[in-house]
C-alpha cells in the first residue's frame, strides 16, 4: 500500500497523509482525512493530469522520487490549478474567470512594455 500527501483544490493549505491501493480508496480516504462531504471527486497530479486508474496511481507511487502530492476536485468543476497559487481569484465561472487571468496578462505585457521604453528614454 502506498502513501500519498493529499489537498482539496480550494483549500491548499490544508495536506494530509493517507495509505491507499486503489483511486477509490485513496478518495474515500482523503475525503475523511479532509473532512469532505459525498460528492464524488476526481483526482488530480499538481500538474492537472487527472489520475483515473489504479495501476497508474501504483506505478506513479512506486517510481516518483517524492511523495506525490494528489488534489481532490468535485466531480462536475472544470478546475484549472488556480487556486493552487498564491492569489487565490474567484473561480465560480469559469469563463469569466479564464477571461479577467487573459486581461491580467495584457496588462502585464503592457507594463513591461511601457517600463523598457521608459528605460529607453533615460
Amino acid at each position: 500500500m502506498a502513501i500519498f500527501k493529499v489537498t482539496r483544490h480550494d483549500k491548499p493549505s490544508l495536506k494530509k497523509l493517507v495509505k491507499a491501493e486503489t483511486v477509490t480508496e485513496l478518495i474515500d480516504a482523503a475525503k475523511t482525512k479532509l473532512s469532505l462531504t459525498d460528492t464524488t471527486y476526481k483526482i488530480f497530479m499538481e500538474d492537472l493530469t487527472e489520475i483515473d486508474d489504479d495501476e497508474i496511481l501504483q506505478e506513479l507511487a512506486s517510481t516518483s522520487k517524492e511523495q506525490l502530492m494528489l488534489i481532490l476536485v468535485p466531480d462536475g468543476i472544470d478546475w484549472d490549478g488556480s487556486i493552487m497559487t498564491k492569489n487565490k481569484p474567484d473561480v465560480s465561472d469559469g469563463k469569466n474567470y479564464r477571461k479577467s487571468r487573459e486581461d491580467s496578462s495584457a496588462r502585464s505585457i503592457i507594463i513591461t512594455s511601457i517600463f523598457r521604453f521608459r528605460q529607453y528614454l533615460l
